[in-house]
């Protein structure tokens, strides 16, 4: 039989509205403030222009670069504790 808990028992409509707004509003900031996209081209010309072109590159702020090492290093549970933290989540 189908052992599924329908959504209406343990959640209410407006119970994540709260963090969902929140994150749209992060995520509008963080396009907003988004590299440029000519710099960004540039970039990627350079890497095409490598004689050994590395399979991956990582471009943008320090702290986006950061975090991207540090996700592949930490487990799962503490870095999106330390993400949720550095949004104020």
């Amino acid at each position: 039989g189908d052992r599924r808990v329908p959504l209406k028992r343990w959640m209410e409509p407006g119970d994540y509205e709260e963090a969902m707004r929140k994150t749209g509003e992060l995520i509008d900031d963080h396009v907003s403030d988004g590299a440029d996209p000519i710099l960004v081209s540039l970039l990627v010309h350079k890497f095409c222009q490598s004689r050994n072109p590395k399979l991956h590159y990582l471009v943008g702020p320090p702290m986006q670069k950061l975090a991207v090492k540090l996700k592949r290093v930490l487990p799962d549970r503490l870095f999106e504790r330390i993400i949720m933290s550095f949004y104020d989540m």
